[in-house]
Parts: structure tokens; C-alpha cells; sequence
């Protein structure tokens, strides 16, 4: 049994006649990372800054991930255990945070919090 739920992720695009299509559709299983309080999975990536829609990337899940990624934009799922603390870092990439259940304290590296409800 997985530790954390699968979400399911479903990518539209459009066929050469600009017809809107399902691309694809699959369900996703964060996996547990080193320090063992959370799930992380790599949802989407873009290739490059501004963003080709002409290219369409439908395996960003199976891309190799980490926290470094240039000139792109990432969607990337974090399930953070209750009570577990993520180290501050940076990256170069346009990246998204969403709480979709719980909260979340952002920490500035001024000590100013913000609080993230769902």
C-alpha cells in the first residue's frame, strides 16, 4: 500500500485541425522523499521560458525532477506529513504552491510568517 494517495492528472492539447484533446491522463504517486515527511511528484514542466505551446511534454512525471530546473515553469505535488518542516530554498524556475488541505507557514528569510490556509 502507497503512503501517500494517488491523484490523477489529466493534460489537454489541441490535435492539428485545433481540436481540443485529452493528451493525457494517468494517476500519479508522490513518493516519499530522504528525510521521510513528505511525498514529492513532478506534475508538469515546460520546456523553456516563454513557454512553445506547440511543444507538448505528457511524461513530465517520469522526467528526472530535483529542485534545480531552469528557464521553465513546474508543477510539482507536495504531500508534507503533519508537523514536518521543509528547509528554505530558491529555484530558478516559476513554480506554484497551492494548500489544498490543511495550512502552511511560509518562513521569509527576514523571520516575517504567512500563514496558507486552504
Amino acid at each position: 500500500m502507497a503512503m501517500f494517495a494517488p491523484f490523477q492528472r489529466i493534460v489537454t492539447g489541441h490535435d492539428d485541425a485545433g481540436l481540443s484533446r485529452v493528451m493525457a491522463a494517468d494517476d500519479i504517486v508522490p513518493a516519499l522523499i530522504p528525510s521521510g515527511d513528505a511525498g514529492f511528484a513532478l506534475v508538469w514542466t515546460s520546456r523553456g521560458m516563454p513557454v512553445d505551446h506547440r511543444w507538448l511534454h505528457v511524461d513530465a512525471a517520469d522526467t528526472p525532477s530535483g529542485l534545480r530546473r531552469r528557464q521553465c515553469t513546474v508543477l510539482r505535488m507536495v504531500d508534507l506529513l503533519p508537523g514536518s518542516a521543509s528547509p528554505m530554498h530558491r529555484t530558478n524556475s516559476l513554480d506554484y504552491g497551492i494548500v489544498i488541505c490543511g495550512a502552511l507557514e511560509l518562513e521569509l528569510e527576514d523571520g516575517s510568517v504567512t500563514r496558507m490556509p486552504p
